[in-house]
């Protein structure tokens, strides 16, 4: 792939489609640095082999004009520690799996929902640790294992939360007022009725949400269909 790349007549390229699975080692990337990062409007790594998570936050750092990621994971602690925040600020759709390792400090969660709040063009954003569930090829199962960032609002999160950290949670993202999709792993949630509201209240135009909402019980789950239905939101 590096030296398709190198070989190009033209060095703007700005788009990147390797949805249909394949390698994106070192050198790749390395060619994509030195001669596209200042181009880059799309780029779709998601289920390739190869890609790291340094790789991909080091994107997020440097692709000022990138507008479509689909990346596989990156790591939070990888994301709070880099020398400089995300340029990709005209990002309107993101496919990437936010991964939290044991040793994660507190507070890191917060940075991290206050980074993504910067994103305000988003329309799509896709959290789920594997969404192309037709592949053949998923995460790494070290990725797959590690737990993501918590959606729930404060009251409802465990120690060492972000809201525990002095940082934001995911009020951080009523700024995201373009979202009409938004995904994220169920079963790595416990999210309820109060956080369906808090949803269809700040993003008003949201009509997508794939993920279940396991504290919702009994009655409840009509009340969140039927919420849903009015709002226009498919499940």
């Amino acid at each position: 792939m590096a030296t398709i790349l190198r070989t190009l007549p033209s060095r703007k390229l700005i788009g990147l489609d390797r949805a249909g699975e394949g390698q994106f080692g070192p050198m790749t990337f390395s060619c994509l640095r030195e001669m596209y990062f200042g181009h880059l409007q799309e780029l779709k790594i998601e289920q390739c082999v190869g890609v790291s998570s340094a790789m991909v936050q080091e994107i997020m750092m440097e692709c000022a004009h990138l507008i479509i990621l689909e990346a596989p994971y990156v790591f939070i602690r990888d994301i709070v520690t880099a020398p400089k925040p995300w340029s990709c600020l005209k990002l309107k759709e993101m496919t990437v799996y936010i991964a939290k390792q044991e040793d994660d400090e507190v507070g890191w969660d917060g940075l991290v929902f206050e980074q993504i709040s910067k994103l305000r063009r988003l329309r799509s954003l896709d959290l789920q640790r594997n969404p192309r569930y037709s592949s053949k090829r998923i995460r790494p199962e070290t990725v797959m294992d590690l737990e993501t960032l918590d959606l729930r609002l404060p009251g409802f999160c465990n120690s060492g939360s972000s809201s525990d950290g002095g940082g934001c949670d995911i009020r951080c993202w009523s700024n995201l007022v373009q979202l009409g999709s938004f995904c994220f792993d169920g079963d790595r949630q416990v999210l309820g009725m109060k956080e369906a509201l808090w949803m269809v209240e700040h993003w008003r135009d949201l009509t997508t949400i794939w993920g279940e909402f396991e504290a919702v019980e009994g009655n409840d789950v009509d009340k969140l269909d039927t919420l849903f239905k009015k709002k226009g939101v498919n499940l």
